[in-house]
């Protein structure tokens, strides 16, 4: 009958879980909740920068595009800057362009009169500067351009 008794002693000391081991538990828990959460919110942020990213970087051949022709058709006899704005698809963008060189093509000579022709300038070379936005994100690219006078 002694054994009896002490394994009803024993039943009723294992009976559940202790106070402290249920809040070990769902500190655990918590961590473990919490960790996965900032993993996932990071996971999302990088995911909406990366297509805001490639999608500004598939319209920038477009944008350059434009920027090109207006630079080759305003971009004439003396004007050294030229600046302007407009949209792409959904990606809007702002352009400035200065000429960093401006030169006359090389010398020649003429051979049967030996006279020397001294052409006047006409090549010019552009830093262009693109800030282009879209859904609040925004990126500066910038850019070498040439371009030549047609009336030199």
């Amino acid at each position: 009958m002694s054994n009896f008794n002490t394994y009803k002693l024993n039943f009723r000391q294992n009976n559940g879980f202790t106070l402290i081991e249920v809040l070990i538990a769902g500190f655990i828990l918590f961590l473990v909740i919490s960790t996965t959460t900032l993993i996932y919110r990071g996971a999302v942020l990088s995911s909406h920068k990366a297509e805001r990213s490639i999608y500004i970087n598939g319209m920038l051949p477009l944008m350059i595009d434009n920027i090109d022709n207006e630079i080759k058709n305003i971009g004439q006899d003396e004007i050294l800057s030229l600046n302007g704005q407009d949209a792409v698809g959904m990606a809007s963008y702002s352009w400035t362009a200065e000429v960093i060189d401006y030169q006359a093509p090389p010398q020649r000579s003429i051979a049967e009169t030996g006279i020397a022709e001294v052409p006047g300038k006409r090549f010019k070379l552009w830093q262009v500067i693109v800030n282009a936005t879209y859904n609040d994100y925004e990126r500066e690219y910038r850019y070498l351009q040439f371009s030549w006078n047609i009336n030199p």
